[in-house]
């Protein structure tokens, strides 16, 4: 017998093929030959003379150790004193080692199979509970849900939490000087479902108390710009209304504020002075708003840009490309304005005329 370690397990090195041939040059009978270390070796008997094994990727601490029974002629004038059969144990031997290696392979393979299992099964959840969290601002049930807020607040949330395309729910807000923006065009529960592009067709005017799903704003942040401090809110509301959500908004109030004096409202940053200073993040918005609703559909918001655009000195040609449109639109504008301009100056002196012609009431 033959049994002996060709790499010790103190090795260092990444052996990237080794090939071991054992020879014996005097044997005649079968000879057996095992293998032992990793387990993508091969062995192979060529012939009785030669044994060869082959082996890639020998790790650093790896050992690789050759077993090989021939017969006792190969060593000259040998006698045996033990009288054991050496043959039957070594077999045995052998046999247990590939026994204890087919099991390290069989609970490998298990463990494998265990952890694609158990990643599949965190994919399927994490995708259904995505899925619900879209939808659900919170798990409280409807008792928790009135004892974490108000009476008004918990029944709007309840109400719109599990409808799919609303991404949240608006109300009035009301202040000394009373409620801001007027009433909108409801239903007659008091409600009604639109997205943020649709506040004038419904009358949804001044400044709302809206209330959006955490996980929806999120995948809407506000965009930054190097040297700018404001970027208004509707940018992220109304990308979202593009995506197709809606927000339900109610006829009543939620929301007690009151105008500060160092405020955004009474700075004016959302008017024709702050839009010139943040004029990246002013013509984003005016960008996306012709981009999701077309040129003409806010006559303010375009007179309102035109006059940013003029204080900054851009040329029609510069207009077209911060706005990403073709120049002869941007002179269809102008003319649009010009247009609606006349428009407004002959209906002030047309109900100028009237009250004089009228005046006291009499006809």
């Amino acid at each position: 017998e033959l049994y002996y370690n060709f790499i010790g397990g103190e090795w260092k090195c990444l052996i990237e093929n080794l090939n071991i041939d054992i020879y014996l040059p005097n044997n005649e009978n079968e000879i057996l030959i095992w293998g032992h270390g990793p387990l993508n070796g091969e062995s192979e008997i060529l012939s009785s003379k030669h044994a060869s094994f082959r082996i890639a990727d020998v790790k650093p601490g790896q050992y690789v150790a050759a077993r090989v029974v021939f017969d006792k002629n190969n060593i000259p004038e040998s006698k045996k004193y033990s009288g054991i059969t050496a043959k039957e144990i070594i077999l045995e031997e052998e046999k247990e080692i590939a026994g204890n290696k087919d099991q390290k392979n069989n609970l490998t393979l298990i463990a494998g199979i265990l952890s694609i299992i158990l990643v599949i099964y965190w994919i399927v959840l994490l995708i259904v509970y995505e899925k619900d969290k879209r939808y659900v601002v919170s798990n409280i049930n409807e008792e928790e849900l009135f004892k974490k807020y108000n009476p008004l607040l918990a029944g709007c949330i309840e109400e719109t939490r599990d409808i799919e395309y609303l991404a949240g729910f608006s109300g009035l807000r009301r202040s000394e000087s009373g409620i801001s923006g007027g009433k909108p065009l409801v239903n007659k529960q008091g409600w009604i479902d639109a997205s943020n592009l649709e506040r004038l067709k419904y009358q949804l005017l001044g400044e709302k108390a809206e209330v959006y799903r955490t996980e929806i704003l999120r995948k809407h942040k506000f965009p930054e710009f190097e040297n700018e401090y404001f970027v208004s809110e509707d940018v992220c509301w109304n990308a979202i209304a593009h995506e197709g959500y809606k927000l339900r908004w109610y006829n009543h109030v939620i929301y007690i504020f009151e105008y500060l004096d160092t405020g955004l409202t009474k700075s004016k940053i959302n008017e024709i002075e702050g839009s010139t200073v943040n004029f990246n993040g002013y013509n984003y918005r005016i960008k996306n708003l012709i981009k999701y609703r077309g040129l003409t559909n806010n006559p303010r918001m375009i007179r309102e840009y035109m006059e940013v655009a003029k204080r900054k000195k851009l040329s029609v040609q510069q207009i077209a490309n911060y706005l990403e449109i073709p120049e002869y639109k941007v002179k269809i504008l102008n003319l649009f304005l010009l247009v609606g301009f006349t428009k407004s100056f002959l209906k002030k002196i047309y109900i100028k005329s009237f009250r004089k012609v009228f005046k006291g009431g009499k006809l």
